[in-house]
């Protein structure tokens, strides 16, 4: 296809530098690559005589391999071979390069090995430990940071600071400097003057009696000073003015910004103090990785900058070289560079030969380090009048149908229309589109009851109905992809997919300590460095590491219980594994795998403390075959994958010195805390075949689709998260400081404005996230998501300041192109028969294949990891995937079908949480407003219950209950819970417990049933005195007749009833529901001919529930 007049431009012209804003879809890569081969072809430079630059290794080699191709199609043979030493290359591989070829110059070890990010903040942790214990050792003034921030938000504050200094390519000392140049004076003196300009119109009284509170703070600070003033500044009224004007607020608003920069001087001792701390740190970290010979990414372009930028004859000399070897230098995806990266770039460049691309719109990388501004302030540097570069925009969209730029361009250009900084350029269809494409608004009205979780899900199906639709009129699902901004509802997507028979593939980015691979084999790792801990041993059992099932764990669990002598004891879980094999309880394949598991475990509890960590973990796989268990999964290339990473992970960190495994674990376990931004090991291989793709926006950056559904635009925009520490690599960085009279965390003058700001430049980036979702479509856009009216106040906000999310937005007017459809308002939509049973893709998709996945596997296991990858794939022939679902669930997964089919989906099949604020309130009492939640009141009240001795309840037994459970709330909630024992001890039902001849609490049990087992704890079971046996379950809240018809509660002691029937071989007399805070109970009697009838029910509700699994309850 023939170049049009701009992009020729952009490909023949030279002499001046040269930014191109290239628009989405208008064929920036492509103008790379023609540019790069005409100079080539015209003898203007040689392959190796240009310097190309991008930002991901994934479109350096996009970029490489365009050029191979075309040097095939032009006969370049000769060409076409010296690419193999052409530099086009990542920022970091440059400089690397670079680095390799003169580390005598670069002063830096010749075989140094960089490291990847997770080694790089497990090395930071490890260096941040040793400085913690060793200042704790030295005074109270490392004891004041950690007063103040505690010691993850210490952790946390010094790593944000070395971020931000590594990014503007600075030491500490000098990236602290900013920070202090910042003119707090002439703040203070503007603050001033607003106040004083206020109270000229307010009486002379008035006047003088603001100003000498004022000047009262001024001379000295304490803290005792400042809640005075507070007080006092928060008692203005809202008086106004005799024109009307409200001087009384401007005053409280010069007030606040006045305290806030008194607490500038305040904040003073304790940023010297951190900053000092946060040099140590440096020195410490840069000491170890010349020891070891390491650098880090950001070591990579620093190093560069230094290497070019030092003012010695042998540098400039160097520096000469690599500018006159550099003819042409074009540098990919501009947008989203820093000022470390541009400083690099202008070194090389002799003057009127750098070519940049990018697009400001396109910027969504700030959490990176990206500084769109930076391409803003080029663009202004290129279009003035006898400037020194050249400007050229691409704005002829190759990608996307006309009617859907028609609405992208309406859309953003009433966004950005109005701000000079955001001028947006629309883009124009090339006319190569025979379809004119369609953009639709999907809305999904939220009932005023209805919970953001519900209305979501409902989009999730009409989502599902629409791809049905598309399929149906012949698109295939693999053209499709759903964009999230993020991956926190995923699961709810992708089971709304799969309930309507549609196959789909989640393009997972990030996440990589939470993956389920990941998990078990650290929970064994876990449990082999500490034998005694319950919880890693439970998981690593129950883990497809050595598949024990969830019977066979009660009763390892009850064996613990029991001592030798027959009394209850509290032995670890451990000690229960033996005996539960010799109880005899166990099934014979259960005890084989417990016989398995003490096998292994025995083995490497013997040998942990003398093998590597890498050997142990060849020893694990050597001897429970786990990766064999992976491959046989869907997802087994990339779960196999993040195994072996986290195996180099050890690997890496025990290169130097041996690493006791109980700091490995304890270092993973502090980046899985921290939320460490550490993506799943990537594969070649993942296309995701002819299934519907569900990924992030950001992952979608460089990618098209003809169907691209923008879910989730409902969601409301929030500020960014609040952080004691804000960093910024232009600006130095901002912190908090504790009120030691409040113990809350004040916010300085400069931490405000610094929010301020990047508050602001979320919202950007928010707005250029819409962009590029929207523009990755090719003939289909669909936006949806759910919307509710917001209240009413006497005006609609429709503008994008106001409005609290995009549907808003969108919905305030009218759009050229795009077609408003209003989903189901209530319940399910109407379901198609599965589209499985149309196409038969149970056939295609519902298998298994070992054969198949041998077949799509090889290429990125072989490419990516060990040569042992070949061995297992043949060793996996006779795996099978076992395809039955079984239901292992709790009993209130059966009170919640119960109540409720729809919250038994959302929250048991979908795995959706509510959010806080919709949980239903079984223990909703009249609590103060800072009580903990009602659910930790309900698990407090159970323990009181646990803990009360009935035969011994008086007012001392009471009390001493009520401490006990509630010693960790206020005096006011607990004087809550002692009255609700009070209310308790007065009931009949405590009157039977009092006089019981047996009561057992909290008896767990599981049971088998035919579609999985069911688990749960009876909170009381007592004997009366005629030998009958009772069931009784406490509920916090209120009970009644019309409350308990609209519970689940009856199923649930229903289910109790059946348990007890298998752990005592007889019926219980009654169930009985008690009501603690109106005292109201409920009871079900029961006999022996009951003992089928539960059964049945039992069995119905599992095919019931298993039918809502399968969609059918939904029709």
């Amino acid at each position: 296809m023939k170049l049009n007049r701009f992009q020729e431009l952009a490909v023949r012209a030279k002499g001046k530098n040269i930014l191109v804003s290239a628009g989405a879809g208008t064929g920036k890569t492509r103008v790379l690559v023609e540019r790069f081969l005409h100079f080539v072809e015209q003898g203007e430079a040689s392959v190796t005589e240009i310097l190309a630059l991008t930002f991901t290794e994934k479109a350096a080699n996009e970029m490489k391999q365009r050029i191979l191709d075309r040097c095939s199609e032009l006969g370049m043979e000769s060409e076409r071979r010296s690419l193999e030493s052409a530099y086009i290359s990542t920022l970091h591989a440059f400089a690397a390069r670079v680095l390799r070829e003169h580390p005598v110059e670069a002063g830096i070890d010749p075989d140094f090995r960089v490291i990847e990010a997770e080694e790089s903040e497990s090395l930071k942790e490890q260096i941040l430990d040793s400085l913690f214990e060793e200042h704790c050792r030295q005074g109270s003034r490392f004891f004041d940071l950690l007063r103040n921030f505690g010691d993850a938000g210490l952790r946390s504050g010094i790593l944000s600071v070395d971020e931000a200094a590594r990014q503007a390519g600075l030491k500490m000392s000098e990236f602290f400097v900013q920070r202090a140049a910042r003119p707090a004076l002439e703040e203070s003196e503007e603050a001033a003057r607003l106040i004083a300009q206020n109270l000229l119109h307010l009486g002379e009284t008035q006047r003088l009696e603001i100003w000498e509170k004022i000047r009262a703070c001024a001379p000295s600070w304490n803290w005792q000073a400042a809640q005075d003033f507070k007080s006092w500044r928060s008692g203005f009224s809202r008086k106004k003015g005799k024109k009307g004007e409200n001087y009384w607020s401007g005053i409280k608003e010069a007030s606040d910004h006045w305290y806030a920069l008194r607490l500038e001087e305040a904040a003073a001792p304790l940023r010297a103090c951190f900053e000092e701390l946060a040099v140590f740190f440096e020195a410490a970290y840069e000491a170890k990785k010349r020891e070891r010979g390491l650098l880090d990414f950001d070591d990579l372009e620093i190093g560069a900058v230094r290497l070019f930028s030092r003012p010695t004859p042998v540098h400039a000399k160097l520096l000469d070289r690599y500018r006159r070897k550099f003819k042409h230098i074009l540098i990919d995806e501009f947008q989203d560079t820093n000022a470390l990266q541009m400083k690099l770039i202008h070194c090389l460049s002799a003057g009127g030969n750098l070519f940049f691309v990018g697009d400001y719109k396109q910027s969504i990388y700030a959490f990176r380090g990206a500084e769109p501004e930076l391409f803003r302030n080029k663009e202004l540097e290129h279009k003035a009048e006898g400037g020194e570069g050249v400007f050229i925009p691409l704005n002829e969209n190759f990608r996307t149908s006309y009617r859907i730029l028609d609405f992208v361009n309406q859309f953003f250009s009433s966004l950005w229309g109005e701000d000079a900084q955001k001028a947006f350029e629309p883009l124009a269809a090339s006319g190569d589109h025979p379809d004119p494409g369609k953009a639709e608004l999907l809305v999904i009205r939220q009932g005023d009851k209805e919970s953001a979780a519900s209305a979501r899900m409902r989009e999730a199906d009409q989502l599902a109905l629409k791809i049905l639709e598309l399929r149906g009129s012949g698109q295939p699902f693999g053209h499709m992809a759903i964009l999230l901004q993020s991956m926190t509802h995923v699961a709810l997507y992708e089971q709304a997919l799969k309930h309507r028979g549609i196959p789909s593939y989640v393009m997972a980015g990030g996440g990589f300590y939470h993956q389920p691979e990941i998990k078990d084999m650290m929970s064994y790792l876990a449990f082999l460095e500490n034998p005694l801990a319950d919880i890693p041993l439970a998981a690593a059992l129950r883990s497809p590491l050595f598949q024990v099932s969830d019977d066979s764990l009660f009763w390892i669990a009850e064996s613990a219980k029991s001592s030798d002598s027959g009394k209850t004891s509290s032995s670890p879980l451990y000690g229960g594994v033996s005996k539960a094999l010799e109880s005899g309880r166990l099934r014979t394949e259960e005890a084989a795998k417990i016989r398995f598991f003490q096998s292994v475990t025995g083995e490497l509890l013997g040998l942990k403390d003398r093998l590597k960590l890498t050997e142990l973990f060849d020893r694990i796989l050597e001897r429970t075959s786990y990766e064999l268990t992976l491959l046989s999964d869907p997802r087994g290339a990339r779960r196999y994958a993040n195994l072996r990473k986290l195996m180099s992970l050890a690997r890496q960190s025990e290169a130097f010195e041996p690493l006791p495994l109980g700091a490995f674990l304890a270092s993973v376990r502090r980046l899985e805390t921290q939320g460490v931004r550490e993506s799943e090991a990537q594969i070649e291989t993942e296309s995701g075949g002819d299934a519907v793709r569900i990924l992030t926006i950001h992952r979608a950056k460089g990618l098209e689709f003809e169907t691209v559904f923008a879910a989730d635009i409902g969601r409301e925009k929030h500020a960014p998260e609040s952080k004691t520490f804000l960093s910024e690599s232009r600006r130095g960085y901002e912190m908090k400081i504790l009120n030691p009279l409040t113990g809350e965390l004040e916010s300085p003058a400069g931490w405000l404005l610094a929010d301020s700001r990047l508050e602001a430049k979320d919202s950007q980036e928010r707005e250029r996230l819409l962009y590029v979702a929207m523009t990755r479509a090719k003939k289909r856009l669909i936006l949806s998501g759910f919307f509710k009216e917001p209240a009413r106040n006497g005006k609609k906000e429709k503008d994008k300041d106001h409005a609290q999310s995009w549907m808003q937005v969108l919905l305030g007017r009218a759009w050229d192109g795009l077609e408003v459809i209003e989903g189901v308002r209530s319940g399910r939509a109407e379901a198609e028969k599965p589209l499985a049973e149309k196409l038969e893709l149970q056939k295609a998709f519902g298998g298994f294949d070992a054969a198949v996945l041998r077949e799509r596997i090889p290429g990125s296991i072989r490419r990516q990891m060990d040569a042992e990858a070949s061995e297992i794939l043949e060793r996996i022939k006779p795996l099978e995937q076992r395809s039955e679902r079984m239901l292992h669930l709790p009993v209130s997964a059966y009170a919640a079908y119960a109540k409720d089919p729809h919250e038994y989906w959302r929250a048991y099949e979908v795995g959706l949480s509510e959010d806080l604020e919709e949980k239903p309130a079984e223990t909703a009492l009249l609590l103060p407003e800072d009580s903990p939640s009602p659910a930790d009141f309900g698990t407090a009240m159970h323990r009181a219950l646990e803990v009360l001795d009935f035969r011994k309840a008086d007012a001392e037994e009471l009390d001493r209950a009520a401490r006990e459970a509630f010693r960790a709330f206020s005096p006011e909630v607990q004087s809550q819970g002692r009255g609700l024992l009070d209310f308790f001890r007065a009931s009949d039902v405590f009157k039977r417990l009092a006089q019981a001849k047996r009561v057992h609490r909290e008896i767990p049990f599981v049971l088998r049933e035919k579609h999985g087992m069911i688990h749960g704890v009876i909170d009381v079971l007592f004997q009366d005195a005629r030998g009958d046996w009772h069931v009784l379950d406490y509920k916090t809240a209120e009970g009644s007749p019309e409350k308990l018809a609209q519970s689940g509660y009856v199923t649930q002691i229903r289910i109790y009833a059946h348990a007890v029937f298998q752990l005592l071989g007889r019926a219980p007399a009654s169930g009985i529901l008690y009501f603690l805070k109106n005292a109201w109970e409920h009871r079900t009697l029961f006999s022996a001919e009951d003992k089928f009838l539960l059964e049945n029910e039992v069995g119905l509700l599992q095919d019931q529930m298993m039918a809502c699994s399968s969609r059918e309850i939904f029709k």
